[in-house]
């Protein structure tokens, strides 16, 4: 975990300020406590640590890339896992722009010529889930496949 000036700088996303600003109100009435209290907040507190840390771990995701190329994309099949957020590259060595899209994921994205793009997915139950360049629908195609 990085700390900065906002909570856009932390590498896990799911570390949200609400979640600092419990963690912040927690410590706060710690330290207005005494005794026996001291305790039980303590242990609470190191729940919660526990809880964070175990997020950490499971919240990272999966990262897979797919290339534009002659508006073709490479894979043309591309297999995830089920149940784990993707984040999918797509890198398009093409000099006009393409628009990747998929009804079944539910997203929408233009890919700059010569650019790469960034486009995260929630888990996915088992299945086959099309997308398509829609500059180029003749050509760019492509299914994601979960397993």
């Amino acid at each position: 975990m990085q700390l900065g000036g906002n909570a856009r700088t932390f590498v896990q996303p799911h570390l949200t300020a609400r979640k600092l600003e419990v963690i912040m109100r927690l410590i706060l009435i710690y330290h207005a406590m005494g005794g026996s209290m001291r305790r039980i907040v303590f242990w609470m507190l190191l729940i919660q640590g526990l809880w964070l840390a175990a997020g950490t771990a499971y919240a990272e995701e999966a990262e897979f890339k797919l290339t534009l190329r002659d508006h073709k994309f490479e894979p043309s099949e591309l297999t995830v896992p089920a149940g784990a957020k993707i984040k999918l590259l797509i890198d398009n060595q093409d000099s006009t722009p393409e628009e990747f899209e998929s009804y079944e994921l539910n997203r929408e994205k233009i890919v700059p010529g010569k650019g790469t793009v960034v486009i995260y997915v929630g888990a996915l139950k088992d299945g086959r889930y099309p997308f398509f360049g829609d500059f180029n629908k003749q050509t760019a195609q492509g299914v994601l496949v979960a397993k």
